[in-house]
C-alpha cells in the first residue's frame, strides 16, 4: 500500500506545483515584493494558492481505484494521495519559509501556516467534490484565486489576504473556519457510497 500511495500523487502535477512556488519565490524576491513583513505575507498567499492546488489535483488521480481491492477502508485509499502530496509540496513550503524568515525578521509564520493548511484543505473540498466533472486541481486553484482576488479587491478589506493589522486575527478565524468546513465538505465527497463495504 505504502508503494502505491506515492504513485498515485500525480507527480506532474507535484513537479509541476512545486516548480511554480519556487518561482513564485524567486520573483518575488528579485522584484523586492518580499522585503517585509506585508510583502512576505503577499507572496507566500501566493505560494499557498499554487501548492493547494497540486494537492488537490491528486484527488482526482485516475490509478486511484486500483486500490479497491485492499483492505482499506475507501476513505484511506482515496485520502492517501493527497496526503502524500501535501508532505511532498509542504516540505516545499517550508523550505521557502526558513529561507525567508532568515531574510525578514517578525514575520507572523503561524497565521502563514495556517492559511496554507486552510487553502490546501478548501482546494482538496472542491476537488472532491467536482471530481467527476473537472480537473480537481484546476477547480481548487482557480477558486482559491478568485476568493484572493475578490477578498483583495472588495474594498472592504482584505480579511483573508491581510497582512498584520487590524483584521489578521479575523481573517486567520476565517481560515480555521473554512478548513474545518472544507474537512467535512471533502469527507462526504469521498465517503463510501455503499455503508458497511470497504468500496
Amino acid at each position: 500500500m505504502n508503494a502505491y500511495w506515492w504513485r498515485l500523487s500525480r507527480p506532474a502535477w507535484l513537479a509541476g506545483a512545486a516548480a511554480v512556488a519556487v518561482a513564485v519565490y524567486a520573483a518575488a524576491w528579485a522584484l523586492g515584493w518580499s522585503d517585509d513583513v506585508a510583502g512576505t505575507c503577499w507572496t507566500f498567499g501566493r505560494i499557498s494558492i499554487v501548492t493547494a492546488a497540486g494537492v488537490a489535483a491528486s484527488i482526482g488521480d485516475r490509478a486511484a481505484p486500483m486500490l479497491d481491492a485492499t483492505p482499506y477502508l475507501r476513505l484511506v485509499r482515496r485520502l492517501a494521495p493527497p496526503a502524500c502530496a501535501a508532505t511532498a509540496l509542504g516540505a516545499v513550503w517550508l523550505s521557502l519559509a526558513l529561507v525567508q524568515a532568515a531574510r525578514v525578521p517578525d514575520v507572523p509564520w503561524a497565521g502563514l501556516v495556517l492559511e496554507a493548511v486552510a487553502m490546501a484543505a478548501v482546494a482538496g473540498a472542491l476537488g472532491a467534490a467536482a471530481a467527476a466533472r473537472v480537473d480537481p486541481g484546476l477547480v481548487g486553484g482557480g477558486v482559491l484565486a478568485l476568493i484572493v482576488v475578490a477578498d483583495e479587491t472588495s474594498g472592504i478589506g482584505p480579511w483573508l489576504t491581510a497582512w498584520p493589522g487590524p483584521h489578521w486575527t479575523a481573517g486567520r478565524t476565517a481560515w480555521a473556519v473554512l478548513a474545518v468546513i472544507a474537512a467535512g465538505v471533502t469527507l462526504a465527497a469521498l465517503r463510501d457510497p455503499a455503508p458497511g463495504r470497504r468500496r
